[in-house]
């Protein structure tokens, strides 16, 4: 469940990417996407996400702080 999640938060980025492009001679405003990181990371505090090639890694803190690292 955790993994469609992070592909639905990849997809929204790349769309937002496509759209945003597109946007900017329109002068209008691309809609965002809003996901809970909680559901992401669930209850090990820490969620890889990939794009392309590469991986991140998002973790929570101790002090409730949210860490992306590749």
């Amino acid at each position: 469940m955790a993994e469609r999640k992070v592909e639905s938060l990849l997809n929204a980025i790349e769309n937002y990417d496509e759209k945003s492009s597109s946007r900017e001679n329109l002068g209008t405003t691309p809609s965002v996407k809003k996901i809970n990181a909680l559901d992401l990371i669930r209850s090990s505090n820490t969620a890889i996400i990939s794009l392309g090639s590469q991986d991140y890694i998002l973790r929570l803190t101790r002090h409730n702080k949210l860490i992306l690292t590749k």
